[in-house]
C-alpha cells in the first residue's frame, strides 16, 4: 500500500466471521431443540436449506428469514414468528464461527502497534454478543455498531466515528470488508484505503475494481506489508 498506515478497521459479519460455517453451526442448534415439532422424514438437510436461503448471508430482512422458516418447515406445531425471532438472536451469536486466519492476522497487527477497530451495520446487543462469542474484542480499541451510533455503512460517518475514536486520519487507515458498496465503496469515499475480501458477494460492475483483494485473512499482512 502506498500510504502510512497505522490503523486497519474490520466489518465483523463475512469478514471476521465465517457466516457459511457459522449458520451450519446453527441450523444444527436449531434442529436439535426444534425436531421434536417438526414432521417425520424432516431432515437436517431439510432445515439447512430453509435457514440459509432465508438469512441470505445475512443481508436478507430477519423479519423475511422468519416468515419462511414459519411457512416453509413442515410442522407438526408450528411456533410463532416471536417464538423463532427470541431463538434466532439468543442462539445466533453463539453461533458464530471466526473465520480461519482472523486471531493470526489480529495479534501480528497488535504486535505491530496498528490500531484496530470494527465498525459494522446490525442491531447492537447481537453484533456485541458476536464478538464476545468468538473471543476477539481484546484486540480492538473500539467498536462502532450501526444501531448504536445512529448511521450505517456505506454513510461515511460511521467510518469518522471509529476513526474520531482512535484519533486516525482516513488516510493513515485501511478497512477489510466483504460488501463491495457498503464496505469498500463507502469506505473508499470517507478517504480510507479498503480491501475487499473476495468471494462472498459479486463485484458489481458498476463499481470501480477493487484495488486490494484478498481469498485468506492472512494474506492481508502481504498487502499491508
Amino acid at each position: 500500500m502506498d500510504r502510512k498506515l497505522s490503523c486497519a478497521l474490520f466489518d465483523l459479519d463475512n469478514t471476521l466471521t465465517d457466516r457459511s460455517a457459522s449458520i451450519i453451526r446453527f441450523a444444527q442448534r436449531f434442529f436439535e431443540d426444534f425436531h421434536h415439532i417438526l414432521r417425520e422424514g424432516v431432515t437436517f438437510g431439510d432445515v439447512l436449506k430453509v435457514i440459509q436461503i432465508g438469512d441470505g448471508g445475512g443481508y436478507r430482512p430477519k423479519e423475511m428469514m422468519f416468515q419462511e422458516i414459519q411457512t416453509h418447515m413442515r410442522w407438526i406445531v408450528s411456533p410463532s414468528i416471536e417464538t423463532i425471532s427470541e431463538y434466532w438472536y439468543r442462539v445466533s451469536p453463539q453461533s458464530m464461527q471466526l473465520r480461519l486466519g482472523v486471531q493470526q492476522v489480529l495479534e501480528k497487527l497488535h504486535h505491530k502497534g496498528f490500531h484496530l477497530g470494527i465498525v459494522t451495520n446490525g442491531k447492537t446487543d447481537v453484533q456485541n454478543a458476536t464478538i464476545d462469542a468468538i473471543h476477539i474484542r481484546k484486540y480492538f480499541t473500539t467498536v462502532v455498531i450501526s444501531e448504536e451510533c445512529g448511521f450505517r455503512k456505506p454513510a461515511p460517518q460511521i467510518f469518522y466515528l471509529a476513526l474520531s475514536t482512535l484519533n486516525v486520519a482516513p488516510e493513515n487507515a485501511v478497512y477489510i470488508g466483504d460488501y463491495p458498496q457498503a464496505d469498500i465503496e463507502g469506505a473508499r469515499n470517507a478517504g480510507l484505503q479498503a480491501v475487499w475480501f473476495a468471494g462472498v458477494h459479486p463485484w458489481p460492475e458498476d463499481l470501480t475494481p477493487p484495488q486490494y483483494q484478498l481469498t485468506e485473512m492472512t494474506q492481508l499482512l502481504d498487502i499491508i506489508g
